[in-house]
């Protein structure tokens, strides 16, 4: 995680009531970052659960975990369902809740601006995943190369800007 973006991230998850959880659940986990900042604030007791579709990001999530018996990891395709049964987790990290008529919340917003384009900052790291663009040949290595210099020139004038809004929900299940 990108040092920029982790005040952002604090607050998101400071919505979210982690320290009378028994069991936590992450759909997308990517590479566990969520779950490891909540983990800050949770029992020894309370286990965190990561699911992804990525073994790369899961494979990420173990290592940054080092072991800790805590966590638990699964590389699993959530449109296949969850691989565990109703009422093992009290808590879920999810972003799509709204729509369902299940659960009752709210929606905010939270707008991340940097004009800082180097290494290990959000914006910067986000012009790195389209490298992924080459893998799946939608656009060239040379396009990309000339994508990302055109940001570091930018960045060189001081002309950069990224912005990004990120919005997260919190909710209960509704009483039915």
């Amino acid at each position: 995680m990108s040092d920029d973006i982790r005040p952002v991230y604090e607050h998101v998850l400071s919505l979210l009531d982690a320290s009378g959880a028994s069991a936590i659940l992450d759909l997308g986990c990517g590479r566990g970052e969520h779950l490891q900042m909540l983990a800050e604030h949770a029992s020894e007791q309370t286990r965190l659960v990561g699911i992804d579709a990525s073994e790369k990001a899961i494979d990420a999530a173990r290592a940054a975990t080092g072991g800790d018996p805590r966590f638990t990891f699964v590389v699993h395709d959530l449109t296949q369902g969850i691989p565990f049964e109703g009422g093992a987790f009290d808590r879920v990290l999810w972003k799509t809740f709204q729509g369902t008529g299940l659960f009752e919340g709210r929606v905010d917003a939270h707008v991340h601006t940097s004009t800082r384009f180097e290494p290990g900052r959000y914006g910067w790291e986000r012009s790195r995943d389209f490298e992924g663009l080459v893998r799946r040949g939608m656009v060239t290595a040379e396009e990309y190369r000339a994508f990302h210099g055109a940001l570091e020139e930018l960045a060189a004038r001081d002309q950069y800007f990224y912005a990004i809004t990120m919005f997260s929900y919190v909710g209960a299940k509704a009483d039915r």
